[in-house]
C-alpha cells in the first residue's frame, strides 16, 4: 500500500490525520494508508478530478469537513464514518468495505445473524451522480 504522506498533517497510533484544507492537483488523486484515515476539524479537500481514499482500517470524515470532487469519489475502508460533514462529487460516489490487505467484505453484512453496518452517516450530506455501497 503506497503512502502519500504529504496528505497526512500528523501521524499517530497507525492513523493518518488530515486537519488542514487541501486542493488536489488536476490529475486523479489516491491516498492509500496502511492504517486509519481521519479527516477532521472542518478541513476542505477539493479535487479537480477524482479522489480515492484507501485505508486498511477505518475512514472517518468529521467535524464539518467537506470533500468536493469534479469527478468520482471513492472511499475504501474496513468501516466508513461520515459525521457532520459533506461529500459532493460531480461523478459517482462509491463506498467499499475491505478487511485487511486484499480482502473484501460488504459494508452491510451479516455475522452470525447480526447485521453489521460498516457505513455510518450522522448529520451529513452526500451528493453525487449515483451512490454505490459495496
Amino acid at each position: 500500500v503506497g503512502v502519500h504522506c504529504k496528505w497526512c498533517d500528523a501521524e499517530q497510533n497507525n492513523q493518518c490525520i488530515i486537519n488542514a484544507s487541501k486542493h488536489a492537483p488536476p490529475e486523479n488523486v489516491e491516498l492509500s494508508y496502511p492504517g486509519n484515515v481521519l479527516i477532521t476539524k472542518g478541513c476542505q479537500i477539493t479535487s479537480d478530478s477524482t479522489l480515492r481514499i484507501d485505508a486498511v482500517g477505518t475512514v472517518t470524515v468529521e467535524q464539518g469537513s467537506v470533500l468536493t470532487t469534479r469527478g468520482a469519489l471513492t472511499i475504501n475502508g474496513s468501516s466508513i464514518f461520515i459525521h457532520q460533514s459533506s461529500l459532493t462529487a460531480s461523478g459517482p460516489i462509491t463506498f467499499i468495505g475491505t478487511v485487511g490487505l486484499g480482502g473484501q467484505r460488504p459494508l452491510i453484512h451479516s455475522d452470525s445473524g447480526n447485521v453489521s453496518l460498516g457505513l455510518e452517516m450522522i448529520d451529513s450530506s452526500i451528493q453525487g451522480q449515483g451512490i454505490e455501497v459495496n
